[in-house]
């Protein structure tokens, strides 16, 4: 086999996708602490589990699957989006195919310090942005709602990121959930937006620190109601948690993340927009691979030549 045709065959084998950097927009309302981008930094083995989600924010913190749990699979999807600037998504996305509520079924990523870097949720101010795609209705878990992302200091401050069934049993009325507060009491709430319809959705939570702890939600790019409440931890705790809660008891997450973007400072709408639109974006190829196969092709034509002149 000719080098063209290796290089060609581990392509074909291992479905490598290279990307130039992701680069997040430039933003003057806070600081990117974390990027999960799911184009770039997966570290996967076997049927393309996921064993390590790299984040590209600098900073390092980095999710790995949980040992003795299942783990969520790269995959590549095609979906609608209603959003701004886009009709349909089309590229990879991880998919926690969680086979119950059960945070044992979970298929979680986790990072075992509940503090993420220099961000102190129990002082600053702070953004969650993520681009999901929810499972249908029908097969989410109610109980206690379906994660996307938790950070959990014990049982006296929750992050809680996700989605949640206000209604019991109605299946058709999972819509955006932030923040469960202090112990003894949820002081978070749910949306006006059901999202559980399996198609690509951006949601983002502000967090505002100040005397009277608050958050406005956005399904889209569009408000979705606001709240207030301690949605806060420490420094210590149990792990920040992908896909479920953080104590893995229960709120598995079903369906597909995109990306997941924190900043500490609480984002203005101008800031927000930009980054939300960012999250859906697949950069090129880069220049150093379409050059590679332009090398690769020009030795694969010297070969032909040189087999002809034989």
């Amino acid at each position: 086999m000719t080098s063209f045709g290796r290089i060609l065959a581990v392509v074909a084998l291992t479905g490598i996708f290279v990307a130039s950097a992701h680069a997040a927009p430039v933003v003057g309302s806070g600081t990117l602490l974390l990027d999960l981008q799911a184009f770039t930094g997966v570290q996967t083995s076997g049927a393309n589990q996921v064993d390590v989600w790299q984040d590209q924010s600098g900073m390092g913190l980095d999710f790995s699957a949980v040992l003795g749990a299942g783990k969520p699979t790269l995959v590549n999807i095609s979906n609608p989006y209603n959003g701004v600037g886009t009709t349909t998504y089309t590229g990879p996305a991880l998919f926690f195919d969680a086979t119950s509520g059960n945070g044992a079924n979970s298929r979680a990523l986790q990072r075992a310090n509940a503090q993420l870097g220099p961000l102190n949720f129990n002082q600053e101010s702070f953004t969650i942005l993520a681009a999901v795609v929810p499972d249908q209705a029908g097969t989410l878990y109610s109980s206690d709602g379906t994660m996307v992302y938790t950070n959990w200091d014990a049982a006296t401050r929750q992050i809680d990121f996700g989605l949640r069934n206000p209604n019991g049993d109605n299946p058709n009325a999972f819509k955006f959930e932030v923040g469960r507060g202090t112990a003894g009491g949820n002081s978070g709430g749910s949306g006006e937006t059901p999202v559980a319809d399996a198609e690509v959705h951006i949601l983002t939570s502000v967090y505002t620190d100040s005397v009277s702890p608050s958050y406005v939600r956005w399904v889209d790019g569009a408000s979705d109601g606001s709240g207030s409440g301690s949605f806060r931890v420490g420094t210590s705790g149990l792990p920040s948690t992908i896909g479920g809660r953080s104590n893995l008891a229960n709120g598995a997450f079903r369906g597909h993340i995109i990306a997941l973007a924190i900043y500490s400072g609480a984002l203005n709408n101008t800031d927000r927009a930009a980054v939300e639109a960012s999250l859906l974006v697949i950069p090129e190829p880069s220049s150093a691979l379409l050059a590679m196969f332009g090398i690769v092709g020009l030795l694969g034509v010297a070969s032909r030549r040189r087999r002809s002149r034989a």
